[in-house]
């Protein structure tokens, strides 16, 4: 079975368009062992306004047209809204942030301590490596809209999760979202394997590491050949005397 994808909403004009996957050590050794992308539940998301926008950014007809009733708008609202959180059980994301260099700031909130590391891909290198998995594949960049003059409506169920306020602008994300009509009550996320010889394009060791955490790197990627020659220092790693750290 292969994969359906989906460029929707604001997928990006430029598939050469850099993206970044911000992780800690023990998530990129995940990644690794099971040659995997891991998609988490929307509703497990720490932010908790994931997948919803305010009651009054629904386009009333719609909510009303979707359920085919005359009742009051506020409860076919009401209603709509206990869907879209159902929704939000079935739909899971991979997120990744765009850009032209690395970010301070996302390095900071994403990963825990030094001993992270950033997968550098493209647009076109996460598309090649879904297309080849199984399952149904949404990719887009987020839109950031400010409460108080958005005035769009949301009238896929997408669309949701696509969407978020202003204040996350600085994260410049783009998002792959997989789809299960019915996945497992307790599922918290699916790995979805891929070639990762083709998606990363480089591999950045945090700007605060230590030398010990190059030397796990560095034996965590011995059974990665082409990978291994992929790692590489931070951009916002100084370091005033000269040598050689791998």
């Amino acid at each position: 079975m292969c994969a359906v994808i989906h460029e929707i909403g604001y997928f990006p004009s430029k598939r050469n368009l850099t993206i970044y996957r911000y992780m800690d050590f023990d998530k990129f050794e995940s990644v690794l062992n099971d040659s995997s992308l891991y998609f988490a539940r929307a509703d497990k998301f720490k932010d908790k306004n994931e997948g919803h926008l305010p009651d009054k950014y629904y386009d009333k007809k719609y909510v009303q047209k979707q359920f085919r009733c005359d009742e009051e708008t506020a409860k076919a609202e009401a209603r709509f809204n206990k869907i879209l959180a159902g929704r939000k059980r079935n739909i899971f994301i991979s997120c990744w942030s765009c850009g032209s260099s690395e970010s301070d700031a996302l390095w900071n909130l994403f990963t825990k301590t030094s001993r992270g590391i950033v997968i550098k891909s493209n647009v076109q290198s996460l598309r090649n490596v879904l297309d080849k998995a199984d399952g149904d594949f949404l990719i887009s960049r987020v839109k950031y809209f400010n409460p108080k003059n958005f005035r769009q409506n949301i009238n896929q169920y997408w669309h949701s999760h696509v969407h978020k306020s202003h204040i996350y602008r600085h994260e410049q994300e783009l998002r792959a979202l997989f789809f299960q009509i019915q996945p497992p009550k307790n599922r918290c996320g699916f790995k979805i394997t891929v070639d990762l010889d083709e998606l990363v394009h480089r591999i950045i060791i945090h700007p605060k590491m230590h030398k010990t955490f190059i030397k796990d790197l560095c034996n965590l990627l011995k059974g990665h050949p082409k990978l291994e020659k992929r790692l590489v220092t931070s951009s916002a790693y100084y370091n005033p005397v000269t040598e050689k750290l791998f």
